[in-house]
């Protein structure tokens, strides 16, 4: 099993990245193709961020940086037990709770 990581989506235009996630996938079925970036929202002004922020707090949903926890769903699959990724799973749920505290 590969997994590929396109690291630093945040660098290129949103059509560039889907074309080349869409490319690897269908190129090579079998292959894992995950986007990778520290900043999801790069195009957001800051006022903007608080206000989507807020917005995803009340419903409930999570703003954190793409690619940690799709990264984290691959391996867990790929292991199914063989690895304990309960240290890592930790890290994940307190980098989303540092971003709601923000």
């Amino acid at each position: 099993q590969i997994v590929l990581v396109l690291n630093k989506i945040d660098l290129v235009p949103p059509q560039v990245v889907v074309s080349w996630k869409h490319y690897f996938t269908n190129k090579f079925p079998h292959l894992d193709v995950i986007c990778f970036t520290s900043f999801p929202n790069y195009q957001m002004s800051l006022e903007r961020i608080r206000k989507v922020k807020l917005k995803m707090r009340r419903k409930g949903k999570l703003l954190s940086a793409v690619g940690p926890r799709e990264l984290f769903r691959v391996i867990e699959s790929l292991y199914k037990g063989k690895l304990d990724l309960s240290a890592w799973q930790q890290k994940l749920d307190s980098d989303v709770q540092d971003v709601l505290d923000e």
